[in-house]
This record gives structure tokens, C-alpha cells and sequence, in this order.
């Protein structure tokens, strides 16, 4: 482990797959970050976070959380495949668009008027 460094997404972009197999998430940035410098993920589809993150078959796979050798799996096949790699890490930038800043003040927008929408 290289410790603290000075540009993470350099290191990022240099990654051919990145691994999430937390038990519990909320919404995991370090899987946001791995997406949006292009790197395919594997992640475990714990109770929140990585299934409203990712999207299975297109940008990344989920796994069942705790299935080792599922997640094992999905890792040996996502590795040996370097076309489904390189389709997923292109699929996987779009995080940066479907969770920018100003698409996340719009929805909450549209949340906050409908429910003052439903307190008249």
C-alpha cells in the first residue's frame, strides 16, 4: 500500500478493476471515485450504496454480500476480460454526469415541492 498520496485519481486511472466488498455502505465515495476515473467495479450489493450507485452488467457487477467466492469470481472474469473491462470503465464515467452536482439540487428540489406540495 503506497500510503498517503498527492493524486489519487492518478493512481485511479491506472487500476484495471477496483473491488468494494464492504458489508455495509451508505454511499461509498471511494466507488464513485473509482467510476468516474473510468475503472470497472465489482461490489458486494450490501443493504445501501452500491446498487443505487452502479449499474449491474453496464458500468460494474454486483455480488450477494458475503459470497467470497462469488466476488472472487467476478473478479477472475472481469480481469480475463479485457473488452468487458474497457466497455464497463467507459459505461462507468457517466457517474459524473448522473450525479452531478446540479442533477442532485434539481431532484431535491422537486422532493422539497412536493412535499410542501402536500403539507397545503
Amino acid at each position: 500500500m503506497p500510503g498517503l498520496v498527492a493524486d489519487f485519481d492518478a493512481i485511479l486511472q491506472q487500476a484495471d478493476v477496483f473491488a468494494l466488498s464492504s458489508n455495509y455502505e451508505g454511499f461509498p465515495m471511494s466507488l464513485c471515485e473509482a467510476m468516474a476515473n473510468g475503472v470497472p467495479v465489482v461490489a458486494t450489493d450490501c443493504p445501501t450504496g452500491p446498487r443505487e450507485i452502479l449499474r449491474p452488467g453496464i458500468d460494474g457487477l454486483l455480488v450477494e454480500c458475503g459470497d467470497e467466492v462469488a466476488l472472487a469470481d467476478a473478479l477472475s472474469n472481469l480481469m480475463a476480460n479485457r473488452a468487458t473491462r474497457i466497455s464497463m470503465g467507459r459505461e462507468a464515467r457517466s457517474i459524473v454526469d448522473r450525479f452531478c452536482i446540479d442533477r442532485i439540487f434539481r431532484m431535491w428540489d422537486e422532493v422539497l415541492h412536493l412535499a410542501g406540495d402536500a403539507a397545503r
